[in-house]
């Protein structure tokens, strides 16, 4: 058989470890001999005697003999110290260990983080003021360092008619639980005192005498004596409210017995002492002897108005801390992941800023910032341009890593006064007063400020400073631009009329000549035609305020027509006199659900054709499968990005959306 050539090399091969790679004719044990380099016998180890023979000679008694000076420390056949040494014999006594149970799963819930809203509208006011572009996922980073910067929103999730997990919550500190029991023990725990007193009573001592208590290892608290009569109960119920997460067997071990005479003693003082709790905020007052008793009564006077089950809940990050261990894990969890890569939130606080004018852009293609304008090239040779505009913007490219000190410096220098204070004895020596900004100095931050807000100048969160950069031409754009063309119903005034087409698949546009904009006449030019985008409407299901108003911002301003329904019943009723030509739909929304909709969307001959976008913050699997099942062209996950949504949009609706282009008569 022919041998591949050195070049070529066999991937599979070249993976595998050194000693694989050699061929398996060959041997490389060939030329040792089976006596050469054997390891000596261990008398041969060092100098003397093998270790079998004996100086004196054999052993007395001959081989098996008794030893000198009488049998082995552990006896004959006894085991060695360290016990038996036998093979397996630790492994089986590890095996006999506990192992520690894993953790139980989580519930199910949807889980979002939000900025908060007057947080964001502080951080929206100081970026407006100061004119400074901050990286977003900086910003991101920043709100996630304290809880009290943003609020985290738990949904329960739907199963068919039940949900995966339900959700409680305690309207006295609005804080979530999982069960009415957890709500109980946190109200009877935390709030005990607003709905009860306590007032500690002279009783009977215990009887007899007893020279030992039980004490728990742990918290201290005495138990009193293995054998009295509320013994039992006393360690469940410190099991059940301090150590529930805890193996009841393992908790009981950690009780310890203890033959103190002054723990005794406590005890039995203790156990003198009749607790008696008296109900508050009740016209009759009423007193209870025991706990089980206070608790009843709270189970039925208090706790009704107290407790209410919820679908959906927005807490404060800084209250998740007194709901439910669970819920606490969940919100770390979900923090913790936000805080190593916090796309979610970044989506979210953009959605935020833009409904509060602000604007972003990308330096270098990589990273985003927020600021008050997006970077716009000023040409001063095609613009005209003061000359005082002129020379700060020279002075700002020509400086490398310039800031505001730096062009201050340049153009306007603060006149150098020398001023020696004067040391007063007893007295620490005051500093210089900082130079005051002269009326020169004045006019370049005005003339910054004013080429900053219009994105003429970027000026960094870092402090440095720079002019918006030229954008490279477009080699692929059209020669002849695009315009919308509004309709106008004047006859005088009809120049072109489109094909009758249905409402929502475009407008018929009918202008006369005189009618045709300047800008627009000028676009026609010589070649006397004009390129002209079908208006276009879309339906949009949207509950949350700020969202719909960023949406219908966007889809506006890419040349749609926008009909906005705040829940599902009316979505549904305007799919079918409106039909758009697409709807995008929120899966979570008041009296009818986003599914729903798009379900009867599909069963009604009317609207059975129309493309449906979900936008929905279920994130499942599961509710991706069922959306795209039932028929939707798309599905989008909030937070989401408007530009996204926009392209998303346009590439559902095809060629519906290419612009057309026709003649200008003259």
């Amino acid at each position: 058989m022919s041998q591949p050539p050195e070049t070529e090399m066999d991937l599979e091969l070249q993976l595998l470890p050194a000693w694989a790679r050699q061929s398996t004719d060959t041997n490389r044990y060939a030329h040792i001999r089976g006596d050469e380099g054997a390891p000596p016998e261990r008398g041969d180890r060092r100098s003397g005697p093998p270790r079998g023979a004996r100086p004196g000679g054999p052993r007395p008694g001959g081989p098996g003999g008794p030893r000198p000076g009488g049998p082995r420390r552990d006896g004959p056949g006894g085991p060695r110290p360290g016990g038996d040494r036998s093979f397996g014999g630790r492994r089986d006594d590890r095996r006999d260990e506990p192992r520690r149970e894993a953790p139980a799963p989580l519930p199910d819930f949807d889980v979002s983080l939000m900025p908060e809203d007057k947080g964001v509208e502080g951080l929206a006011r100081q970026i407006k003021l100061t004119g400074r572009a901050y990286p977003i996922f900086d910003i991101a980073h920043l709100i996630l360092k304290k809880p009290d910067r943003f609020t985290i929103t738990f949904s329960v999730i739907k199963q068919g008619d039940s949900v995966a997990a339900p959700l409680f919550l305690c309207s006295l500190d609005d804080t979530l639980w999982l069960s009415e029991a957890d709500v109980t023990a946190h109200l009877l725990q935390r709030h005990f005192n607003t709905f009860y007193s306590t007032e500690k009573i002279a009783g009977e001592a215990p009887k007899g005498t007893y020279t030992f208590v039980a004490q728990c290892g742990m918290s201290g608290l005495i138990l009193g004596p293995p054998n009295y009569h509320d013994y039992q109960t006393k360690l469940h119920k410190l099991h059940n409210e301090r150590f529930a997460r805890m193996p009841f067997e393992m908790f009981k071990s950690r009780v310890k017995i203890v033959r103190d005479e002054a723990v005794v003693k406590q005890w039995v003082e203790e156990s003198s002492v009749k607790t008696e709790f008296t109900a508050l905020n009740i016209p009759e007052p009423l007193k209870f002897n025991t706990r089980a008793e206070v608790e009843a009564h709270f189970k039925a006077t208090h706790l009704p108005n107290l407790i209410k089950s919820v679908q959906s809940h927005r807490l404060l990050g800084a209250n998740v801390g007194q709901s439910s261990p669970i819920i606490r894990r969940i919100f770390s969890l979900v923090v913790e992941d936000q805080v190593r890569f916090p796309l979610k939130l970044v989506n979210t606080l953009c959605t935020q800023m833009s409904a509060l004018g602000l604007q972003f852009f990308k330096v270098n293609k990589t990273i985003t910032h927020v600021s008050v304008a997006r970077p716009t090239y000023l040409d001063m040779e095609a613009t005209p341009v003061s000359p005082n505009l002129r020379r700060l913007i020279e002075c700002i490219n020509a400086t490398p890593k310039c800031t505001r000190r730096k062009v201050l410096e340049t153009l306007a220098p603060a006149p150098t006064v020398i001023t020696i204070p004067v040391p007063v004895e007893g007295q620490p020596a005051t500093p210089a007063p900082a130079p005051e900004t002269t009326a020169e100095q004045s006019a370049i931050n005005s003339d910054l400020h004013w080429l900053i807000h219009q994105g003429h100048v970027i000026e960094f969160a870092n402090g440095l400073i720079e002019t918006a950069k030229k954008p490279p031409r477009d080699l692929s754009a059209p020669l002849v631009p695009s315009a919308a063309i509004s309709p106008s119903s004047s006859a005088s005034q009809r120049w072109w009329e489109t094909e009758p087409t249905p409402l929502g698949q475009g407008t018929p546009v009918q202008l006369g000549r005189r009618g045709i904009p300047g800008h627009l006449r000028a676009c026609a030019g010589s070649a006397g035609r004009i390129t002209f985008l079908r208006v276009m409407t879309i339906l949009l299901a949207e509950d949350e305020p700020q969202t719909a108003q960023l949406i219908e911002f966007k889809l506006k301003q890419a040349g749609f027509t926008v009909v906005h329904a705040t829940d599902g019943e009316k979505a549904l009723a305007l799919a079918g006199p409106t039909q758009p030509a697409l709807v995008l739909l929120d899966g979570l929304m008041p009296v009818m659900d986003g599914f729903e909709v798009l379900r009867r969307l599909k069963e009604d001959p009317r609207t059975r054709s129309i493309p449906v976008i979900m936008l929905t913050a279920r994130a499942r699997d599961k509710d991706i499968v069922t959306g795209l099942e039932l028929g939707a062209a798309d599905y989008m996950i909030k937070p989401f990005s408007p530009s996204e949504l926009v392209a998303r949009v346009r590439k559902v609706l095809g060629p519906a959306v290419e612009p057309k282009t026709g003649e200008v008569p003259r």
